[in-house]
């Protein structure tokens, strides 16, 4: 077998510096049980059952704690570069505060002043439930 070479932690903290997504799987539940879905239990059953979790938010915080800092580091105040913030999950708008949390929590963090969108995969079964999502950020 032949060795491609390590990933060395310069490489990791080059990779994050210019990141340009960062996804969020904020719950591993879900409201479906469609057989196609690449999260069903039939898919996963073997290597990673789903236990129904949630992503503690101090998790989610500490991702952005380090995120801001290296990128303060690195002087990337001013890159043109957006960052797209994705939601995911099972479905995640089973866990709307969360979303809503961690929205707040990057809006007033974002010392670097950086571009945000913000993304959800969602099976939009409970967006009229959260259509104010839409009016969240206006």
């Amino acid at each position: 077998m032949k060795t491609i070479g390590l990933i060395d932690e310069k490489v990791i903290k080059n990779n994050l510096i210019n990141l340009k997504n960062i996804v969020f799987e904020v719950t591993e539940k879900c409201n479906l049980k469609c057989k196609y879905c690449g999260l069903s239990e039939r898919l996963y059953e073997k290597y990673d059952v789903r236990k129904h979790r949630d992503l503690p938010f101090k998790k989610a915080q500490l991702m952005i704690d380090y995120l801001l800092s290296l990128w303060k580091e690195n002087y990337i105040a001013e890159t043109n570069s957006p960052l797209i913030v994705s939601f995911y999950g099972g479905e995640p708008l089973l866990n709307m505060p969360l979303i809503k949390k961690i929205i707040n929590y990057i809006e007033e963090s974002n010392i670097v002043s950086r571009k945000i969108f913000y993304a959800m995969t969602t099976n939009a079964m409970l967006l009229d439930k959260h259509i104010t999502l839409r009016t969240y950020r206006s």
